[in-house]
């Protein structure tokens, strides 16, 4: 008697041939996934667990999740509709979430819904004004009503301003995020509403899980300014610090100078003070910019600007006999060493990081 099964005996080799099959399928798009493995979108969805899944570029019109969770699931690019059945389903936190409650909202003040056809179709002017009217009355209705305006509007610059105003509206977080998540599954055709998206995302939510997701999906976008804002938002997160080298190339290929110099920003953050006070250029009020050559003359202002300010600060602090001239003036040896301190800082971050400086007529 057979004691101990094999995997081939345990799963049909129909089911084990199509699971090889899938290790290697390269498209990573949700509903192409559920075609090729054979699903059934109405029937092997319910009561699933699709928690922090990507739905990114994909078409769930037709899906029914009944009783699943999705909390967390994000997306750039997802259609859906109301064949989508979400009954008794856990959609908090995720892109559908706000939809969701819009859909409520609208059901249940039917003079609230008259109110936002109306502004919809105002000219840009009137409508941002009634907008702007409405958040000022400081509550949820307020802010869920300025949303619907955000869904219905047509014009991109009404759009634009209710996502700026919505970054100061009284709306709880969790609100307001789900909001951006919605606005960058439903409006993937317009870059300037994705890029604003993303950028509210970084200033406010760029730590968050599920945005750091969006923004890996982003990187993915065919428009280059999109791309760029998502690498911008992926720098400034705790874990794009610690990530930053895989991001290198992407970085170099956008070709954008301000994103190189946060690039070389954020590197040397993580890699300790003395190196963020290597890159420092005074003259950007920002890091040096990594394909820009360091001559001589450079990296000597750059420690002459450091030694002045260790000196204005020291001196500024002991507040007695404070002299300008004497807190502004370096000596032309203490200057040299500074400089060739920052010109070795920068070659160990070159090594330790792969980031391309580049020296010109750099005197050690």
């Amino acid at each position: 008697m057979k004691n101990n099964a094999t995997l081939a005996d345990r799963i049909p080799a129909d089911t084990l041939s199509l699971a090889l099959s899938f290790v290697n399928f390269p498209n990573c798009n949700f509903s192409d996934q559920v075609a090729f493995l054979g699903l059934n979108p109405k029937t092997d969805f319910q009561n699933s667990d699709l928690t922090h899944i990507d739905f990114s570029n994909s078409d769930i019109c037709g899906y029914n999740f009944t009783g699943s969770d999705l909390r967390g699931a994000v997306g750039i690019n997802v259609r859906w509709d109301d064949t989508t059945i979400f009954d008794q389903a856990d959609t908090a936190g995720s892109l559908f979430s706000y939809s969701l409650s819009q859909k409520t909202l609208l059901a249940d003040n039917p003079q609230v819904a008259d109110k936002i056809k109306r502004i919809a179709k105002e000219h840009w002017t009137r409508a941002i004004l009634d907008v702007r009217d409405i958040l000022a009355e400081n509550n949820t209705l307020a802010v869920q009503t300025a949303q619907a305006v955000f869904d219905l509007s047509a014009d991109y610059v009404v759009k634009s301003n209710i996502l700026y105003f919505m970054r100061l509206s009284s709306g709880r977080p969790n609100e307001h995020r789900d909001f951006i998540l919605n606005a960058l599954a439903r409006h993937s055709e317009d870059p300037s509403i994705i890029v604003s998206s993303l950028r509210v995302l970084t200033a406010l939510y760029r730590n968050d899980r599920d945005a750091q997701n969006i923004f890996l999906s982003a990187l993915e976008h065919p428009n280059e300014k999109v791309r760029l804002t998502a690498l911008s938002g992926l720098l400034s997160t705790a874990g794009g610090k610690s990530r930053s080298e895989q991001f290198l190339d992407q970085v170099i290929a956008l070709n954008d100078s301000s994103l190189r110099r946060r690039f070389v920003y954020t590197v040397a953050k993580s890699a300790g003070k003395k190196y963020l006070g290597a890159v420092i250029d005074d003259e950007f009020n920002n890091a040096i910019d990594f394909l820009q050559p360091l001559t001589h003359r450079k990296l000597s202002r750059m420690a002459e600007n450091s030694l002045r300010r260790e000196k204005f600060e020291m001196l500024s602090q002991a507040r007695k006999n404070f002299d300008l001239l004497a807190a502004t003036a370096v000596d032309e040896k203490l200057i040299s060493a500074r400089a060739r301190e920052f010109h070795r800082l920068i070659t160990e971050l070159r090594t330790a990081y792969k980031i391309p400086f580049r020296f010109d007529e750099v005197k050690k």
